[in-house]
Protein backbone atom coordinates (compact mmCIF):
# COMPACT_ATOMS: atom_id res chain seq x y z
CA UNK A 1 0.00 0.00 0.00
CA UNK A 2 1.31 3.48 -0.88
CA UNK A 3 2.37 5.75 1.93
CA UNK A 4 -0.12 8.53 2.68
CA UNK A 5 0.97 12.09 1.91
CA UNK A 6 2.30 13.96 4.92
CA UNK A 7 0.64 17.26 5.80
CA UNK A 8 1.58 20.04 8.20
CA UNK A 9 -1.67 21.08 9.94
CA UNK A 10 -1.66 24.39 11.80
CA UNK A 11 -3.54 25.24 15.00
CA UNK A 12 -3.86 29.02 15.36
CA UNK A 13 -6.17 30.13 18.17
CA UNK A 14 -7.05 33.76 18.88
CA UNK A 15 -9.83 34.99 21.19
CA UNK A 16 -11.16 31.44 21.69
CA UNK A 17 -11.51 30.89 17.94
CA UNK A 18 -9.44 28.67 15.67
CA UNK A 19 -8.40 29.74 12.19
CA UNK A 20 -9.85 27.62 9.39
CA UNK A 21 -9.16 27.66 5.67
CA UNK A 22 -11.28 26.72 2.66
CA UNK A 23 -9.50 25.67 -0.51
CA UNK A 24 -10.61 27.35 -3.77
CA UNK A 25 -11.71 23.99 -5.19
CA UNK A 26 -13.32 22.36 -2.13
CA UNK A 27 -16.53 23.01 -0.25
CA UNK A 28 -15.33 22.33 3.29
CA UNK A 29 -13.25 23.95 5.99
CA UNK A 30 -10.00 22.54 7.34
CA UNK A 31 -6.98 23.65 9.31
CA UNK A 32 -4.52 25.78 7.37
CA UNK A 33 -1.53 23.80 6.19
CA UNK A 34 -0.48 21.55 3.39
CA UNK A 35 1.84 18.98 1.97
CA UNK A 36 5.27 18.43 3.45
CA UNK A 37 7.56 18.33 0.43
CA UNK A 38 10.23 15.62 0.04
CA UNK A 39 13.38 16.68 1.89
CA UNK A 40 11.53 19.45 3.77
CA UNK A 41 11.38 19.33 7.57
CA UNK A 42 7.95 19.27 9.18
CA UNK A 43 8.70 22.61 10.88
CA UNK A 44 9.82 24.26 7.63
CA UNK A 45 6.64 23.04 5.91
CA UNK A 46 4.49 24.47 8.73
CA UNK A 47 6.21 27.87 8.46
CA UNK A 48 5.97 27.87 4.66
CA UNK A 49 2.29 26.91 4.62
CA UNK A 50 1.49 29.59 7.22
CA UNK A 51 3.14 32.26 5.06
CA UNK A 52 1.63 31.01 1.77
CA UNK A 53 -1.92 30.51 3.02
CA UNK A 54 -2.43 33.29 5.56
CA UNK A 55 0.30 35.91 5.19
CA UNK A 56 0.72 35.88 8.97
CA UNK A 57 4.13 36.20 10.60
CA UNK A 58 5.32 33.16 12.54
CA UNK A 59 6.36 33.95 16.12
CA UNK A 60 6.65 30.37 17.40
CA UNK A 61 5.62 26.84 16.60
CA UNK A 62 5.23 23.78 18.78
CA UNK A 63 4.79 20.22 17.54
CA UNK A 64 1.70 18.71 19.20
CA UNK A 65 0.73 15.39 17.68
CA UNK A 66 0.26 13.15 14.68
CA UNK A 67 -3.14 12.25 13.26
CA UNK A 68 -3.79 9.59 10.66
CA UNK A 69 -6.86 10.28 8.51
CA UNK A 70 -8.17 8.10 5.70
CA UNK A 71 -6.09 9.96 3.14
CA UNK A 72 -3.32 11.90 4.98
CA UNK A 73 -0.78 11.71 7.74
CA UNK A 74 -1.09 14.99 9.70
CA UNK A 75 1.77 16.52 11.67
CA UNK A 76 -0.04 19.05 13.88
CA UNK A 77 1.60 22.23 15.17
CA UNK A 78 0.40 24.97 17.52
CA UNK A 79 1.37 28.24 15.87
CA UNK A 80 1.77 31.65 17.51
CA UNK A 81 1.46 34.53 15.04
CA UNK A 82 1.47 38.31 14.94
CA UNK A 83 -1.79 40.18 15.56
CA UNK A 84 -2.44 41.02 11.88
CA UNK A 85 -5.57 39.69 10.23
CA UNK A 86 -4.91 36.70 7.96
CA UNK A 87 -5.27 37.16 4.21
CA UNK A 88 -6.17 34.19 1.97
CA UNK A 89 -3.39 33.25 -0.41
CA UNK A 90 -2.05 30.34 -2.46
CA UNK A 91 -5.27 28.59 -3.58
CA UNK A 92 -7.16 29.53 -0.40
CA UNK A 93 -10.69 30.70 -1.14
CA UNK A 94 -11.43 31.97 2.35
CA UNK A 95 -10.23 32.04 5.95
CA UNK A 96 -12.42 32.29 9.04
CA UNK A 97 -12.11 32.36 12.79
CA UNK A 98 -14.36 29.53 14.05
CA UNK A 99 -15.79 29.30 17.56
CA UNK A 100 -16.33 25.51 17.42
CA UNK A 101 -20.11 25.89 17.76
CA UNK A 102 -21.19 27.39 14.45
CA UNK A 103 -22.30 24.54 12.13
CA UNK A 104 -19.89 24.22 9.21
CA UNK A 105 -19.08 21.70 6.50
CA UNK A 106 -15.61 20.52 7.53
CA UNK A 107 -12.89 18.01 6.73
CA UNK A 108 -13.20 14.66 8.53
CA UNK A 109 -9.90 15.24 10.34
CA UNK A 110 -10.99 18.52 11.96
CA UNK A 111 -12.99 17.12 14.90
CA UNK A 112 -10.52 14.41 15.98
CA UNK A 113 -7.61 16.86 15.84
CA UNK A 114 -9.37 19.72 17.66
CA UNK A 115 -10.80 17.40 20.33
CA UNK A 116 -7.44 15.71 21.06
CA UNK A 117 -6.36 16.30 24.70
CA UNK A 118 -3.19 18.11 23.54
CA UNK A 119 -5.41 20.76 21.91
CA UNK A 120 -8.81 20.47 23.65
CA UNK A 121 -10.45 23.14 21.51
CA UNK A 122 -13.53 20.93 21.05
CA UNK A 123 -14.96 18.59 23.72
CA UNK A 124 -13.39 15.12 23.72
CA UNK A 125 -15.11 12.60 21.49
CA UNK A 126 -16.71 9.79 23.39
Amino acid sequence: MAEKPRRASLIIIRNNRVLLARDDTLDFWSLPGGRIEPGESDEAAAARELREETGLKLLSLEYLLEHESDVRHHRVFRITVNEAEPVPGNEIGDLKWWDGREPINHASSLTPILSHPAIAFLPAQG
